[in-house]
């Protein structure tokens, strides 16, 4: 479980309530009301993970997950939504946020999400491998026949949870929950999207064609052509 953790909440009794119920379950929780106390925080030090609401009084909590995204190895950042918000939402996980969770919500229950974010990462903080193609999810790394490319987070987790089906096909929805935590499909492209920079991607290491599209199922990762 996370030891310490950054709140960006502008909305006090939230703040409150949270540090309250982090404290009692023994985890360290440190308070920024908007981007400026938040990057003051940041100069000094690097949290566990990052909890963010997105509508900050001087400015979009968006700048966070972009900063979070570009550590090495980068900072898990949660995002935190009021109602009705699925589009900040999406733009949140495309930038490369880890997860989500609607307000209203309890320190219990974001605990606990925590929690399974930390058991997610935990698992995934080894080399993934398919036919000789390779990931890092550490280091955000793809490597095939002493070729490598750089990959983002999502990138990664992405040929990740498609090199664990071991060339099966990995629905649509099952990898929303994976790579997202998504329970639902936004509908804007977001898999497609990262489908296709992954494709691109690796490209430059020759195996560009081992993801498959399944017609309006989802994908598979194949291997090299047999030609």
């Amino acid at each position: 479980m996370f030891k310490d953790t950054l709140l960006v909440e502008d909305n006090e009794g939230v703040a409150n309530a949270l540090a309250i119920g982090f404290g009692m379950a023994g985890v360290a929780m440190s308070h920024a009301a908007d981007l400026a106390q938040a990057r003051e925080l940041l100069a000094g030090s690097r949290p566990g993970v990052l909890l963010v609401d997105l509508m900050l009084p001087d400015g979009n909590g968006l700048d966070l997950v972009r900063w979070a995204r570009d550590q090495r190895p980068p900072v898990p950042v949660v995002i935190m939504t009021g109602l009705g918000d699925e589009e900040h939402v999406v733009q949140g996980l495309e930038e490369g946020a880890d997860l989500y969770i609607k307000k209203p919500f309890t320190a219990r229950e974001l605990l606990a999400h925590l929690e399974a974010l930390d058991r997610r990462m935990e698992g995934s903080r080894a080399w993934a491998e398919h036919l000789g193609l390779s990931v890092d999810l550490v280091e955000r790394e793809a490597a095939y026949n002493g070729k490598k490319v750089h990959l983002t987070d999502v990138e990664a987790r992405l040929l990740a949870a498609l090199m664990a089906a071991s060339g099966e096909l990995v629905h649509r929805d099952e990898l929303l929950l994976k790579v997202w935590n998504l329970s639902f499909d936004p509908g804007t492209g977001l898999l497609h999207s990262h489908v296709r920079n992954l494709r691109r991607k690796l490209a430059r290491v020759g195996t560009a064609d081992w993801i498959q599209a399944i017609r309006s199922q989802g994908y598979l990762i194949s291997g090299p052509s047999s030609d």
